[in-house]
């Protein structure tokens, strides 16, 4: 009997299980049809869906973040299913930034597949089984597109704004990048949100419907204008506002534009909006301060100066004689001699001397710490700030904030200093380096490879490298970014000369031989002592013809070193190495199967083409002796060396 009772009980519950797969099969392909895989905008993939079927779609702001008002992103339909993919662009109509929500339209037919958001009374409880479909990782690594995915969960948290309205919701199910912007949807395939974020593995979180419905309500607003001239930007330009409310958003009634140069004077400009055009023009002068208020920065002082180490000054006439501001400025240097070189940001560089510039003394000091130049910042960084308002009956129905670029004056056109040309007479048997360093620091010097698809090339050179994001640029810092001296010149190591080449390195045609290394310190904030303490340089030669130099300040402190890199000599060695290759022809060798084509010589190196058991042997003969070989595999290559 008790066999009997197990029996029915399992055959129910097989029964009540396959009702239950069916169900979610029908919801899963429902949400599949309806669902579109955003496909390579220029912050990465993601994930849309159809919210009505005239071909509206919503994802996240993040998804298309770069794509201007308007504007095209491209959607992959049935993403995944050979033979009904279909790639179609969507417009970008309207975004919120501060909600991360984005809604696209895609025109051309008006039955799209669908999905329904949950009524703005709809109840959602803690542990409710929910569902997020989307594209993780997006574009499959055979560049085809990727097919859609579920993940199942539960609600667990669910935020509220100040007025108790739903805002986010908190689930347990695994999402990935490129699940952004997709439903999240109860067990009917009803939305209850978009995904937008994930922390650590199963915390993940959803925009609440309350706010979608919102979203859907308020007008989309862009904004366009032309970049204004250094000496035009107290004179008025155009702003054209567009509003576009033809997807069932409220009709503002009037346009209100707020613009700031400097996050602290603003002007305020409004205009009615009238009921037949969506689109206005107001005109405002980007930036009417008569007076500029300017940043000196030290040139020791990093990407995030303290402020004692910054000037703050009005903009004025500092070169009478030729009406010069400082805003024109791009450096001063202070020369022995009371002589000073000013680096205009027109590129051009002149010599003066000290005292034909108004109040110098107070902007270079004659102190130790290479504080005898400085460099002129300006706050606002060529940008102005707008705000646009769309407005019904003086309530705000949608606020949008935006920035546009202000050719405030001609761009610095030369680096600021000489560009550290060091091979100009051949090889160099010797490097100087100066560097100010808080933390760590490394440089390899020596000969580099560089492989790409279609080549690979050697090259002599210096390279900088320090742990990024842990501790300040070392150098001193300049309009460029930071820099060291190398042989008394600048070599801004963030900025390449030649594209050909990482940034970080610095192509020097270099003697032949083991490079060593001597350091020195000149002082530091954590020792009055000079000589270096264990472990804050250590010296390595490595196999690969490089010397490795690495610097760990005292305590993480500042400090002043200086390296001179030099040709080690050749110590005297008794035995005497015999080349078995001549690196020009096969003389010396023979090949024992295949085509003598299997092997040949390129670049000074033997290279087999052949397929397997091609042996190339050498014709003489040798007995115990060592043999040093450098050689190269390609990947699944079982080859070696035979004796």
């Amino acid at each position: 009997m008790k066999q009997s009772i197990t029996y029915q009980i399992a055959i129910i519950t097989a029964i009540c299980a396959c009702c239950g797969i069916l169900q979610a099969e029908t919801v899963t392909d429902k949400v599949t049809r309806a669902t579109a895989f955003v496909k390579q905008t220029p912050v990465g993939d993601g994930t849309a869906f159809c919210i009505r079927a005239d071909g509206l779609f919503l994802t996240n702001w993040h998804v298309v973040q770069n794509v201007p008002p308007l504007g095209e992103v491209p959607l992959v339909l049935n993403s995944g299913q050979p033979g009904k993919e279909r790639q179609v662009k969507a417009r970008l109509l309207s975004i919120n930034r501060q909600w991360d929500l984005a809604l696209l339209r895609v025109d051309g037919r008006k039955d799209w597949p669908l999905l329904e958001i949950v009524a703005e009374d709809h109840k959602v409880e803690l542990g409710q089984v929910v569902q997020a479909f989307g594209f993780p990782f997006g574009t499959i690594p055979d560049g085809g597109n990727p097919s859609i995915t579920m993940n199942q969960g539960r609600i667990s948290s669910l935020s509220r704004d100040d007025d108790g309205s739903l805002s986010d919701i908190r689930f347990d199910a695994v999402v990935n990048p490129g699940n952004s912007g997709g439903p999240l949807v109860d067990e009917q395939g009803l939305v209850l949100g978009v995904v937008k974020a994930k922390i650590g593995e199963r915390t993940s979180f959803a925009v609440g419907f309350k706010r979608l419905r919102e979203f859907l309500k308020q007008p989309g607003l862009s904004m366009e204008t032309e970049v204004a001239a250094w000496d035009e930007r107290g004179q008025p330009m155009d702003f054209h506002i567009r509003v576009v409310t033809d997807f069932g958003a409220i009709r503002p009634d009037s346009v209100e534009v707020e613009i700031s140069a400097d996050g602290e004077t603003k002007q305020f400009h409004r205009a009615d909006l009238p009921a037949t055009q969506d689109q206005l023009v107001i005109k405002a002068a980007p930036d009417p301060r008569k007076e500029l208020n300017l940043v000196l920065r030290r040139s020791h002082s990093s990407n995030k100066p303290k402020e004692e180490e910054l000037l703050r000054v009005a903009d004025r006439v500092i070169h009478a004689p030729t009406g010069t501001r400082i805003s024109d400025i791009a450096r001063l240097i202070r020369m022995p001699n009371d002589r000073v070189a000013v680096e205009l940001r027109s590129g051009k560089s002149v010599k003066t001397e000290l005292k034909n510039l108004v109040d110098a003394e107070k902007l270079l000091p004659n102190n130790d710490w290479d504080g005898s130049s400085v460099h002129v910042d300006d706050p606002r960084a060529g940008y102005i700030d707008c705000v646009v308002r769309a407005r019904k009956d003086g309530e705000i129905l949608k606020e949008a904030s935006l920035t546009f670029p202000l050719t405030q004056r001609p761009v610095f056109a030369q680096f600021p200093g000489d560009p550290p040309v060091l091979d100009e007479n051949g090889p160099l048997e010797e490097i100087q380096v100066q560097i100010p360093l808080e933390g760590s620091v490394t440089f390899n010097v020596g000969r580099f490879v560089q492989r790409s698809i279609l080549e690979e090339r050697s090259f002599t050179g210096i390279a900088l490298v320090y742990p990024a994001g842990r501790q300040p640029p070392p150098g001193n810092f300049s309009l460029m970014g930071p820099f060291v001296r190398v042989n008394g010149k600048l070599w801004h190591y963030g900025v390449s000369a030649d594209s050909r080449y990482p940034s970080n390195i610095l192509p020097v045609d270099l003697k032949e031989g083991t490079w060593d290394c001597e350091v020195v310190r000149n002082w530091s904030a954590a020792t009055e002592k000079k000589e270096l303490l264990k472990g804050e340089v250590s010296i390595q030669h490595r196999e690969d013809k490089r010397t490795v130099v690495t610097i760990r300040t005292p305590e993480g402190k500042n400090a002043n070193y200086q390296l001179r890199f030099f040709v080690k000599q050749k110590e005297e060695d008794d035995d005497t190495w015999s080349p078995i290759f001549d690196g020009k022809s096969l003389t010396g060798w023979e090949l024992q199967g295949g085509q003598r084509d299997d092997w040949k010589v390129e670049s000074g190196r033997l290279v087999g083409m052949g397929r397997r058991n091609r042996l190339l042997y050498t014709k003489k003969p040798f007995e115990d002796v060592d043999i040093r070989v450098e050689c190269r595999l390609s990947e699944r290559v079982n080859s070696g060396l035979f004796l």
